[in-house]
């Protein structure tokens, strides 16, 4: 056997082939490029925790680039991305089971539009989730992945693959809508029922009187000044973090309810986010959102987001629009055909109660 040596950019290429992105135009770095990495770690681990599908993606790819690590929170929030669009499941907890568990999302596919399917899932073992013959044809954009086919003999053709139809609205789940003000006074009275907090490690609170254009920013520890309602997360001894809404009496938490409240599949950041845009609308600073045409293709917007927003919401947008690898001066974004925009616009303010930029500012 022959032992031979081979240049950083000759492994890259080959990862790249292996990834099935060789013909992408994406380099190994990119968003598009790192999801399906971790969606083939997922393929070989899960079921397994979120940290290992990370670990393992670091492992492999940082000797290629040593001179820059990777960075951690970025792949976090790529396995978050992946949970959201249904390529890993994370099934509620078990009684004998410590911490987060991700499993595979069964192969699937989506009518977005006509001749348009976005593909969900990952197979075991590094397997395409297409025929070789349809690989290429698939476009990546951040987390997803999608394929234009003949739409007359597409749902068969997929069905064949053994990759089977969701409903949309069955994928995305949204609540039913409601007021602000009705909702946060729903989740004020369950907090009332809640238990005594006692003493809550790790614990910190969105600050609901902080800007709304930093997120990461809007969280702090709590204050001795601290009064009122606030949602928060809080350690536990194994797994992430926990979601929470608690109440504060001079900066101690007095009563607390843990995300999420009814649905145990539903991930607890959903509700917790979808609280504070409540909260947020109702002192009168709504959840703004910009909608900029497209320079490069006319007859779409970018719809840009400068907080979270739930799960369901994302999954809305997905079947929309699509996901932009490189969002601009703001937290994430979407290309929406104009066509679209004034029924995004109504779904993200009868849904979250958000407001197009400049219709109910941002501080």
């Amino acid at each position: 056997m022959t032992v031979s040596v081979a240049a950083v950019t000759d492994c890259a290429a080959i990862a790249l082939a292996g990834l099935d992105l060789d013909q992408t135009g994406f380099d190994l770095w990119a968003p598009e490029s790192l999801a399906a990495s971790l969606r083939r770690a997922a393929s070989f681990l899960c079921p397994t925790t979120p940290r290992r599908i990370v670990d393992s993606v670091i492992e492999v790819l940082q000797p290629l680039r040593p001179e820059t690590p990777l960075n951690r929170e970025d792949l976090n929030d790529l396995v978050e991305l992946l949970v959201s669009t249904g390529d890993l499941i994370e099934l509620p907890p078990d009684p004998d089971r410590r911490g987060r568990m991700l499993y595979l999302g069964p192969p699937s596919f989506i009518e977005k539009s006509e001749g348009h399917y976005l593909l969900l899932g990952i197979r075991p073992f590094g397997a395409p989730i297409l025929g070789n013959e349809l690989m290429p044809s698939i476009r990546y954009e951040r987390q997803t992945r999608s394929i234009e086919l003949d739409s007359s003999s597409a749902a068969s053709d997929l069905r064949s693959l053994g990759i089977h139809p969701i409903a949309r609205e069955r994928w995305v789940g949204a609540p039913s809508p409601e007021p602000a003000v009705s909702y946060l006074a729903t989740m004020g009275a369950r907090l009332d029922a809640g238990h005594a907090a006692g003493t809550v490690g790790g614990l910190t609170i969105l600050d609901p009187t902080t800007s709304l254009r930093f997120y990461r920013t809007r969280w702090r520890s709590a204050q001795p000044r601290d009064v009122g309602d606030f949602v928060a997360r809080r350690s536990q001894e194994h797994g992430a973090d926990l979601w929470s809404y608690v109440r504060i009496v001079d900066g101690a938490p007095a009563r607390l309810i843990d995300f999420p409240l009814d649905d145990p599949a539903v991930p607890g950041r959903d509700e917790a986010w979808r609280l504070q845009a409540a909260i947020d609308t109702v002192r009168g600073c709504p959840h703004v959102f910009r909608v900029v045409p497209s320079q490069l293709q006319p007859g779409s917007s970018f719809v840009d987001f400068l907080a979270p927003i739930p799960t369901w919401a994302e999954r809305y947008l997905e079947l929309t629009g699509t996901a932009v690898s490189a969002p601009r001066n703001c937290l994430f974004s979407y290309l929406i055909p104009d066509g679209a925009t004034t029924d995004v616009s109504q779904f993200l303010s009868g849904m979250l109660w958000m407001r197009a930029a400049g219709a109910g500012g941002t501080k």
